[in-house]
């Protein structure tokens, strides 16, 4: 499904904030200033965390990693 809704990419294997094992997706929309990063599980296959990033900083906003939900 996420294949094929477009702007998505493998990042590579990482750990999520818990140490466990997953792989990094990114979704970004070329409308927005943001990119979300899906952490889905090796195990399980499951989605850990999401990560929300701001690509460009904004007024008093640093370009970064702004949101997880785990």
């Amino acid at each position: 499904m996420l294949v094929d809704a477009g702007g998505l990419t493998v990042l590579a294997e990482s750990q999520d904030r818990l140490g466990r094992d997953a792989v990094r997706l990114r979704v970004s929309d070329e409308g927005t200033s943001y990119q979300n990063t899906l952490l889905i599980s090796e195990d399980t296959g499951r989605i850990t965390g999401i990560e929300n990033e701001l690509t460009k900083p904004m007024e008093f906003i640093p370009a970064g990693v702004v949101g997880y939900t785990m």
